[in-house]
């Protein structure tokens, strides 16, 4: 994500969407952080598609909820314009038409 907020930047482009298709676990080895600068993912809308559920989200769905809501606060204090999630990706092409302005 870190890159892609790069990327997205250094385009310079008018609307800037990044599209994150991940269980949205982060499996860093033990002892390694990552952090999002404030101000690193600014004007960015970030949208999370189709977030697999594990295990242990099916036996208390609170998990689930929990690890999103943590990522909604990294990638807003990280700047993002928006923070949204689909459960549905057919949903996406009305998403992007409607943000493209």
């Amino acid at each position: 994500m870190m890159l892609a907020g790069e990327y997205l930047a250094e385009l310079g482009s008018g609307s800037r969407v990044m599209l994150v298709f991940s269980d949205m676990s982060e499996e860093l080895p033990a002892g390694v952080e990552r952090e999002l600068d404030p101000g690193e993912f600014h004007n960015v809308r970030v949208a999370a598609v189709h977030v697999k559920r594990l295990r242990d989200d099916t036996a208390d769905p609170t998990h689930y909820r929990e690890r999103l809501a943590g990522w909604e606060e990294r990638v807003t204090r990280a700047g993002a314009a928006e923070w949204r999630t689909f459960l549905d990706p057919r949903l996406l092409p009305a998403y992007l038409e409607e943000v493209r302005g």
